[in-house]
């Protein structure tokens, strides 16, 4: 069940989100989490606000998903749990998987496929998602966007939809 008329404002957001410790176990530091929540809560919420209607079983697919939380976001507020894809250190990390907990008990775990998105083919059949997300991640593609966009439009269905965000500065 979609529980977007649900969502809290971005404060609630940025509290709930400094409770998990991706950055903690994964990257710097529980300082870089709480940076990050800070620095994108306001985005998440804004972009949880312009998801298209969704039906009980979709499959959405979120490129670009580390550190997860909009991730976890999706989860809770959606009722959707997205299959996600990754483009960073694609060069150099096999899959693994990466589990996430908050101070208030909540586990989640998440297969890292990494792949370069500008140049492989996604790893997913034609037509499986009924969305794609792209968030902030345009803006960090170094080539081209169009082998990406060809691979989201080719694994969307028919009817789908793309959600591309980037800053706004």
């Amino acid at each position: 069940m979609n529980r977007l008329s649900e969502l809290p404002g971005p404060e609630a957001l940025k509290r709930y989100l400094k409770g998990f410790d991706f950055f903690e176990r994964h990257v710097h530091g529980q300082w870089e989490g709480d940076l990050y929540a800070e620095t994108h809560a306001t985005r998440f919420y804004e972009t949880l606000k312009f998801l298209p209607e969704l039906h009980a079983d979709a499959r959405v697919l979120e490129l670009g998903a580390i550190p997860y939380y909009f991730t976890i976001l999706m989860e809770r507020f959606a009722a959707v749990r997205p299959d996600t894809l990754s483009f960073f250190e694609f060069e150099k990390s096999d899959s693994a998987t990466h589990v996430v907990r908050n101070d208030e008990g909540e586990r989640y775990e998440f297969v890292y496929q990494p792949r370069n998105i500008e140049t492989e083919v996604f790893p997913f059949p034609d037509e499986t998602f009924d969305l794609v997300l792209c968030c902030e991640v345009l803006e960090h593609l170094l080539i081209n966007p169009s082998h990406m966009l060809y691979e989201a439009h080719r694994v969307l269905r028919p009817g789908g939809h793309i959600l591309i965000t980037t800053p706004n500065a």
